[in-house]
Parts: C-alpha cells; structure tokens; sequence
C-alpha cells in the first residue's frame, strides 16, 4: 500500500466543509465514529466527535457543536476560533473525505486479485439464489487499483443484500420474477445510475459500496420495478 498516494485522495476543504462532511458521516452510520481535535486560537484543544454544524444558519455566526471524547458534555465552538483540525485513523475516512470518490485502503493480505474476485462474486450470487444473473463487462474495470478487486466484491454482497430485501414479502417476488439479468457497469466518478433494459437492470457507478448507499440504491431499484 502506498501511503503517500493514500494520502493525497484526501481533498483540500473549508473547515466548515470538512466537519459537516464528518457529521454527515455519522449521521448516516448512526454512531460517533470519527474522532477529531480542535485546535484553537487561542492555544486550547478540543477532542471529541462532532454532532453539528451551523454555516451562517439563522443569522448566527458558523459554529461546530462537539460532544466531548470521555464525557456527555457538549461543547460550542466558533469556526473562525479554529486553526487546526486533527482527525484520527484518518485511512478510514478516505471516502468520506475525499466526497466518496475513493475508498479507505486494504491491508496487503485483504487484497485479492481479479480473478478471485470473478470468483467470489459467481460464488456469492449463486448463494443468493436470486432468480436472474449478474453480468459485469470485467474489461471495462480499473487494474491500477490494489483495492478494487475486493471493493468490487463487497458491492456486490451489497447489491445482494437490497434484492433479498425487496424479496422478502411477495410483492416483491413478484416483482423480481420479470427480471432477466442485472448488469453492473463502471462509470467513473458516478453516483449510481440504475435503468431498465427491456427486461434488465442496468446499474452504472464507481462501485464505491458504502452501508449508506443501500437506501438510495434500494429506492433506485424498486422504482425501475
């Protein structure tokens, strides 16, 4: 793994931007995940998890409401007091912070290559025993991604995962019955474009699966039904 690269997915923000990009983040994973110090003006270091963020909203000037790391204490923190933002495990941020473009690196032994990843992902919808197939123009995928092969993956249990939602009463057996394949397509730096094709769906982005992805796709699919 390359660090440096890892590093430069990161992109350059307001400060304003960066703690409303957190607490987005953690509203959508419903816990305090991401831990961060304030550093002020005035020398003093503020360390917890951010809840809110108020850009200019009712007059007021741009605060940062922060919940304190050990205690339930809230703390209220004026924008312009802060000269420096630390945010810790950052790796783990990398989609958060980099507007979902790029996604936190793999450790070497979590990497597989392409062909285990054809692999896992046949394996996986064969287990799913959905009705129709997936197709995926393998060609048309990066290969100068370590990470790609296994996000590939985790998108696809993803994907499994919305279908056997939709099929878990009969309306939306039903439903899924008519359809003949789906087909995932690769569209850089793309929110997911989903589209019906006769009788399949077309689903067009960068495979960047997130847990917070799974409703958006879910209604993009249940409207093409």
């Amino acid at each position: 793994m390359n660090k440096l690269k890892t590093y430069q997915k990161f992109q350059f923000d307001s400060t304003g931007v960066i703690l409303k990009k957190i607490v987005d983040f953690q509203n959508e994973v419903d816990e305090f995940r991401c831990l961060i110090s304030l550093n002020l003006n005035c020398g003093a270091v503020i360390t917890g998890y951010p809840v809110q963020v108020s850009c200019g909203e009712r007059g007021h000037s741009d605060m940062v409401m922060m919940k304190d790391k050990l205690d339930e204490d809230l703390i209220y923190v004026s924008i312009s007091s802060i000269s420096a933002v630390r945010i810790y495990n950052a790796m783990e941020y990398v989609q958060v912070l980099s507007s979902g473009k790029f996604l936190a690196p793999l450790k070497k032994e979590e990497q597989i290559t392409r062909l285990e990843a054809k692999r896992r992902v046949q394996q996986s919808w064969l287990d799913s025993q959905l009705n129709f197939p997936i197709v995926i123009d393998w060609d048309t995928l990066p290969l100068n991604d370590d990470d790609y092969n296994s996000y590939l993956k985790t998108t696809v249990d993803g994907i499994i995962g919305i279908f056997k939602d939709i099929a878990k009463d009969e309306i939306g057996q039903a439903s899924l019955k008519v359809i003949s394949e789906f087909r995932l397509e690769y569209q850089k730096n793309s929110e997911a474009q989903c589209s019906r094709d006769g009788q399949s769906i077309v689903c067009k982005f960068d495979f960047h699966f997130h847990p917070k992805k799974s409703e958006s796709l879910k209604s993009k699919f249940e409207a093409l039904l």
